[in-house]
């Protein structure tokens, strides 16, 4: 049987920027106060809801606010047959998945991980969805081992399990879909995947946001419980040698007085960044010069580009998305720069899923104010993991730093307001420019804008 209760982190998340911004309502206040003593089973919730009165309208609402507080980690899902429980999900609402026919293969997918947490229980995670499975029941790893080696949906249904009732390995079943554990459409033979290593698909998806439990960022979690590092390392050495300066030529000078100017800016000015500037700022940061051919005969297997910032195996995988708030000369909206004819295309107009990403940059700032322009970094991760096997996804993390430390330093030579961001929405990103999950999806962000008065 499925049940919901609140978790044990649900008083930080109802305190969390996201919850305030999606669920100020009667509607949610009436769900937190249901499950605030005790769990309920689907069934309560149904019945509950027919004794409000609720429409049609009502009710899908009712059940798109239960999908939500799941998906933020305030309401988590429990199995429970004959009294024991068997699993916790958080994240994803098993329920909302499709029943599995008799006679469907099922076998875990190759980008599913087991880890034990620190109470130790079981966990079972992918990076394919925003959600987590924590075992409790013996019987349930053994079902994790016949779907490690491929088995019938009726042959694990047939199958005499001591903890658990029939219903409840459907519903555990279910629930290793809804966190894309189970391998649906053979995702090793999806063209999406077919080049992503697991460790790296993991590290992907976890580290941003759209597909994590819960929001990555500064939480302060050893805070009280173990005193932070120094700022300074503490070392020891027998001496020390001061380093000799050479004569600085102008070029040095600049760079330096670039280096001591730079400094992350989350405040703008009354006059909104122009179309020349967004202009100068794409061209010195992501202007593709030159492309190379492939040359089989020198050992140069693919096509290469030449910019103005190293990338790993000159694949330059990274694509520049201006999201635009506000811009003098430019329709608010989504747009795509073409680093090689040096045109800024437009993509679409600003809706409630890029305002989000705009919301979200001025969350990751600590800030009340959208940025001038979000400047969002796509990867298309093909051009790195076609050749490179164990480290791919480190290439490209290495490729980001380098350009956004690039655009850091542009940004303060034009006078502009910089600030590298810390946080984003990968799957949001992807819906709004038309991207596919696992093909181009972001992998950093850059707030810009025009500099206050005062600075």
């Amino acid at each position: 049987m499925l049940t919901f209760s609140l978790s044990e982190h649900a008083l930080k998340a109802i305190d969390s920027p996201e919850f305030n911004s999606f669920f100020l309502d009667d509607m949610v206040i009436k769900i937190l106060r249901r499950l605030r003593d005790t769990s309920l089973s689907i069934h309560c919730l149904e019945k509950e809801s027919e004794n409000e009165g609720y429409t049609a309208e009502d009710y899908a609402y009712f059940w798109f606010s239960i999908e939500r507080l799941i998906s933020l980690g305030i309401i988590e899902t429990n199995i429970v047959s004959s009294g024991r429980s068997i699993a916790c999900i958080r994240g994803v609402l098993p329920s909302l998945m499709p029943e599995h026919k008799d006679n469907d293969l099922l076998r875990l997918s190759r980008f599913t991980s087991f880890r034990s947490d620190d109470g130790g229980a079981f966990l079972v995670e992918s990076p394919l969805n925003a959600g987590v499975i924590t075992l409790y029941s013996e019987d349930a790893l053994m079902i994790c081992f016949k779907l490690a080696r491929g088995t019938e949906y009726n042959a694990i249904l047939g199958h005499n399990f001591f903890e658990m009732d029939r219903e409840s390995v459907k519903d555990l079943i279910l629930s290793f879909s809804a966190v894309g554990a189970i391998d649906e459409h053979l995702h090793c033979d999806v063209d999406s995947l077919v080049q992503w290593e697991h460790h790296d698909a993991l590290f992907h998806a976890l580290s941003r946001g759209g597909r994590r439990l819960g929001s990555p960022g500064g939480t302060y979690r050893f805070l009280g419980k173990r005193l932070p590092e120094p700022a300074l390392p503490v070392k020891s050495f027998l001496h020390a040698i001061e380093l000799p300066k050479n004569c600085e030529s102008e070029e040095v000078v600049t760079l330096k007085g670039l280096l001591e100017r730079r400094r992350s800016v989350r405040t703008y000015g009354d006059k909104p960044l122009t179309a020349a500037n967004l202009g100068d700022f794409l061209r010195l940061t992501s202007r593709i010069h030159y492309v190379e051919t492939a040359n089989q005969n020198n050992g140069r297997h693919y096509d290469i580009q030449r910019r103005g910032y190293p990338g790993g195996g000159a694949c330059h995988e990274l694509e520049v998305y201006p999201v635009v708030k506000r811009c003098d000369g430019l329709e608010p909206g989504v747009y795509w720069y073409d680093g090689y004819k040096d045109v800024i295309c437009f993509l679409s107009p600003l809706n409630i899923k890029s305002k989000y990403l705009l919301d979200s940059a001025s969350r990751s700032m600590g800030s009340s104010e959208n940025p001038d322009v979000l400047i969002c970094v796509g990867a298309r991760f093909g051009r790195v993991n076609w050749k490179y096997e164990g480290l791919a996804y480190s290439v490209v993390l290495k490729d980001v730093g380098v350009l956004l430390q690039l655009m850091d330093l542009v940004a303060t030579a034009l006078k502009l307001a910089p600030c590298i961001l810390g946080r984003g929405d990968s799957v949001i990103f992807a819906e709004v420019t038309d991207n596919k999950l696992f093909i181009e999806e972001s992998v950093g962000e850059f707030a810009l804008g025009s500099l206050p008065s005062e600075s």
